[in-house]
């Protein structure tokens, strides 16, 4: 072997050791598998990331009930961030990646606190709306069922897809919590929950939408691909290196150049591939999600991920398509608008955020919401590739169209539209269903249920009615939501129903009213077997409550117009209906030319029965009295009730008066028959009056007060009657209205007085008492005797309304002269009307109670003998109870007028009679007056009775009623009337008479 050999041996061992030692030194400074397996932990990094924010998104979006899958996920990026070198590039990561981790968290517990208030939110304010219906708040339900239609639309619609904004429902917040503040409602519990939860839906939508953008924005990925660049930088350097120490060798070795240049050619192609994997790797890290998409720029190509194929029916695989393919399955509606910002993100790098709807392989249209952005760029900064993540939501686009028609269907939106049908038909074609029906549980038959609204595909069908026994709506009444997704049919064969539209599946639920009673239905029936119908029932839920508060705002529509133009308790035509029929019947009655009699009728004695019996009785009573005279009349009349005992007929179609009577005589003939009632038999009878009239030339008004006057003028002939409406009563009719309001009008301005007229005993010469004697000081006619304006009262409440100002004077000028030291009795005049009232003995007692110095003794009650006529029996029972309940005396007065009787001395309970003026003007010259006198003091000694003769004029007037035994008097003998102050000074300046002492 030659040294040359030897030596080309040595060298090429040497240049073997050294080239060795150089591939030992590039290998001890290059280690590929580390560099693969950082590579590969950042690639698990990426798609942990990617599937988070797909995951959120996929919970958002109600495609996932829970978060599981997030925090399994959070859980494994935690782990992957854990490796990570200690440098800027993976510190920044590390921050990102943590921020990102932030985002969901906050989102998380964001939608968590969104979805319950979303849940409580209409609770709530069913519980609030309870309560304003049972306090009848109108107004804070207006603004309840406003703020609830705004809010839900607000959150569930987007605050990006509705015209409604924020202030204007913090606006009608604030509203309902002043109302029920300003009102002192006592709702402030639930009005803070309802509140409470509006502000928390309006904060956390805006919130939530925040933190998607923010979710979707994140710098995850460009901290990742930082990191990638890092790694490559520090191999490369290191590569660097590397070929500085082998170039060196390269000196030494060049004989082997051809060696080296192998080395180097093989080194060079596996980093040049090297870097075309980590390039293409990192490209793959962004597009590898399989709901996303990406889009070529050069080939114009569209990638469209796994999950995201299937759910256009493209298959189970990646599929590919150019961009016009892609854009040729857009809507037409949808394709310039989502075509140009497609175009935009591919030429500007705009972000590319739509919601389009896509034409799936079976011809249906798909609603896709797509999120994604330019991700390479060349040198210039021209677009190379787009990525994006897509998500099938045409269930949510479904859902929110169903929201729509809650938000649009009130009447002020929809107007004159029937809120149900619309309804019916959105649902139905929301839902890709064929039938959809609302139904109502019959009133009368629970065993039957009537639709109120049904859409049979194509139209809205006529309403039926069908009994609910073997039927799926008897199950859903009963029971609850109930879902048949298939052979519905099977389950309920005797339905006849399901067989007549052919329906395969079943969805329904049931209505619920405020009080939560089921009132009804809402069901889906399909041709098909039904998908998805999980979530189906929450929504028709949530549907089922707008269609009750419709139902129940077309029953109170309802209620409304029966109370407008219907009496509540007999169900007759009231004041407002009358008015219709009477222009319907004047009118009929005009063209027929013949007369039209408008009848009032008002029941006898009913009052009484009402004291005696209670209202309830009397109310039962007036209902049979309504049957009775609906009986009685043709079915072209009226029979109006105006109120308490009050009707009012219309009889037409009449041709002489003696035919109106004859209508009149039966309907007397029947209300007098008895009543047979719970409480036993009663009997009442009718007083009617009636006016005739011709043509149109009345007015209703003036009829009724003829009839009325007319009515009761049959009241004073004995009642149980009738009487015709004349002229002459009319005018005194006016001229006593007139009349009645001018003494209104005087007890207001104070211009009625008392006057008193002494009262003495003749024997004694005592002043004992006084009598209070009423005058009206006119201030144009000066002083009225009572004469002149009592009788235009009588019978009238303006009598109690005086009578009451009477007592009321009275006792108060006994306190004023019991102060001043004079004691005194002071006697009242008491009408029979005023006495029968119904609070006379309370008004009484309430007045003693105002002057507790005063003794009751003092008042005595002075009633006329002639006014207990008929009425005996009541008034003995309230004097009885006047006397021994209150203390107050009796007195009777104009005793032997005619009128008297051994009867009334003895039942009713009278301490005093007084012997009536026109007995004592004639005592000393008629033998008959003073027999009379002489009879009635016989009478009052013989009952124990106090008497006292009233129209004293002369001494010998006063000495004759001495010689026969009555002892008191007064009259203008002893004093005229005088006013109070005028009454004091006559008190003082008193001396009795000393003719009249010196009889004794």
């Amino acid at each position: 072997m030659s040294k040359r050999s030897k030596k080309a041996i040595v060298l090429v061992l040497l240049l073997s050791l050294m080239v060795a030692a150089s591939w030992l030194y590039v290998k001890s400074q290059l280690d590929y598998t580390a560099h693969r397996d950082k590579l590969a932990t950042i690639h698990q990094l990426h798609q942990a990331s990617s599937r988070l924010v797909s995951d959120v998104l996929l919970v958002e979006n109600g495609s996932v009930n829970n978060f599981d899958h997030i925090a399994q996920t959070e859980v494994r990026i935690e782990e992957l961030l854990a490796g990570q070198a200690d440098d800027d590039a993976s510190r920044q990561l590390m921050f990102e990646v943590n921020e990102f981790l932030s985002i969901v968290s906050k989102i998380k517990a964001s939608y968590a606190v969104y979805l319950n208030t979303v849940a409580y939110f209409p609770k709530s304010v069913l519980l609030l709306r309870d309560v304003l219906q049972k306090i009848k708040a109108k107004e804070e339900l207006a603004i309840l069922n406003n703020l609830e239609r705004d809010i839900l639309t607000y959150t569930l619609l987007g605050v990006n897809q509705t015209a409604l904004n924020k202030e204007k429902i913090v606006g009608q917040l604030e509203s309902l919590q002043q109302r029920i503040k300003l009102h002192n409602i006592n709702a402030r519990s639930l009005e803070m929950i309802v509140v409470r939860h509006g502000y928390v839906l309006l904060n956390y939508s805006g919130k939530l939408n925040a933190l998607n953008a923010r979710l979707l924005n994140n710098k995850v990925a460009e901290s990742i691909q930082a990191v990638v660049d890092n790694y490559d930088d520090n191999f490369n350097e290191s590569l660097r290196a590397a070929k500085s120490v082998r170039s060196g060798f390269y000196v030494v070795i060049f004989v082997l150049l051809y060696l080296s240049f192998i080395l180097w050619h093989k080194q060079r192609d596996a980093m040049q591939k090297l870097s075309e994997n980590t390039r293409d790797f990192s490209l793959a890290l962004k597009t590898s999600k399989q709901n996303q998409f990406s889009v070529d720029v050069a080939s114009k190509v569209v990638t469209l991920g796994k999950t995201y194929s299937e759910a256009l029916g493209l298959g189970s695989k990646e599929y590919y398509l150019t961009i016009e393919e892609w854009e040729s399955n857009l809507h037409p509606e949808d394709k310039v608008a989502v075509a140009s910002l497609f175009h935009d993100c591919l030429t500007t790098g705009v972000d590319f955020n739509i919601e389009y709807r896509w034409k799936s392989r079976s011809g249906s249209w798909l609603w896709v919401s797509s999120v994604g952005r330019t991700i390479e760029f060349d040198a210039k900064g021209k677009p190379l590739r787009m990525a994006g993540v897509s998500v099938n939501v045409s269930e949510r686009k479904a859902n929110e169209r169903v929201l729509r028609v809650i938000a649009e269907s009130s009447p002020s939106v929809s107007g004159k539209k029937d809120v149900l049908r619309t309804i019916v038909k959105e649902l139905a074609q929301a839902q890709g269903m064929k039938y959809a029906l609302i139904a109502k549980i019959n009133e009368v038959n629970h065993h039957m249920v009537d639709t109120i609204a049904i859409w049979a595909g194509d139209d809205f069908a006529d309403n039926f009615s069908y009994p609910l026994d073997g039927t799926p709506c008897q199950n859903i009444l009963s029971e609850g939501a109930c879902v048949y997704p298939k052979g519905v049919q099977t389950l309920f064969p005797e339905d006849h129903i399901l067989v007549d539209m052919g329906a395969v599946s079943y969805v329904g639920v049931p209505l619920r009213d405020s009080h939560n009673r089921v009132i009804g239905l809402l069901a889906l029936l399909d041709v098909e077997p039904m998908v998805g119908s999980a979530q189906m029932k929450p929504l028709m839920l949530s549907l089922a409550t707008r269609i009750t508060m419709e139902i129940e705002r077309k029953d109170v529509e309802q209620q409304l117009v029966q109370m407008a133009h219907y009496d509540v308790l007999t169900g007759l035509p009231n004041r407002a209906l009358l008015s219709d029929r009477f222009l319907q019947a004047q009118a009929h009655s005009e063209r027929v030319d013949t007369l039209l009699a408008v009848c009032f009728l008002d029941l006898d004695d009913f009052k009484p029965i009402n004291d005696e019996y209670g209202h309830g009785v009397g109310d039962l009573l007036l209902k049979e009295v309504s049957t009775r005279l609906l009986d009685s009349i043709r079915r072209d009349d009226t029979v109006s009730r105006l109120g308490g005992d009050e009707f009012v007929l219309l009889i037409g179609e009449i041709s002489t008066v003696e035919e109106c009577e004859l209508s009149l005589d039966r309907i007397i003939h029947a209300l007098s028959m008895p009543y047979e009632l719970s409480d036993g038999t009663l009997k009442v009878s009718a007083s009617i009056g009636y006016s005739l009239i011709e043509g149109s030339s009345n007015e209703l008004d003036a009829l009724i007060r003829q009839a009325d006057q007319a009515m009761y003028v049959a009241k004073t002939k004995g009642k149980n009657r009738y009487s015709r409406f004349d002229s002459e009563s009319d005018h005194r009719a006016v001229k006593k209205q007139s009349e009645l309001s001018k003494i209104r009008r005087a007890l207001v301005a104070k211009e009625f007085c008392l006057y008193y007229q002494p009262k003495v005993n003749m024997r004694t010469g005592e002043l004992y008492g006084a009598e209070a004697l009423i005058r009206w000081l006119h201030p144009e006619k000066g002083v009225i005797s009572p004469f002149g304006f009592l009788p235009v009262v009588d019978g009238n409440k303006m009598e109690i309304k005086i009578g009451d100002w009477v007592i009321a004077e009275g006792l108060q000028q006994l306190d004023d002269w019991q102060r001043d030291g004079i004691e005194l009795e002071l006697s009242i005049n008491i009408s029979s009307y005023h006495l029968l009232s119904h609070h006379f003995l309370s008004v009484l007692k309430q007045l003693l109670a105002k002057h507790p110095d005063v003794s009751p003794a003092k008042l005595q009650l002075e009633i006329l003998e002639s006014s207990v006529l008929g009425d005996i029996g009541a008034i003995s029972e309230i004097l009885e109870s006047c006397r021994d309940e209150l203390g107050v005396k009796i007195a009777l007065d104009d005793f032997g007028t005619g009128y008297s009787s051994l009867t009334h001395l003895r039942q009713l309970p009278a301490g005093t009679v007084k012997i009536d003026r026109t007995f004592v003007r004639d005592i000393l010259n008629d033998e008959n007056d003073l027999a009379i006198v002489k009879a009635v003091v016989g009478l009052a000694d013989s009952f124990k009775l106090d008497v006292i003769a009233e129209g004293v004029e002369t001494v010998d007037q006063g000495l004759k009623l001495l010689q026969i035994g009555c002892d008191r008097a007064q009259g203008f003998g002893i004093a005229k009337p005088m006013p109070a102050m005028k009454m004091l000074s006559w008190i003082k300046s008193y001396q009795p008479n000393q003719k009249w002492l010196n009889l004794n």
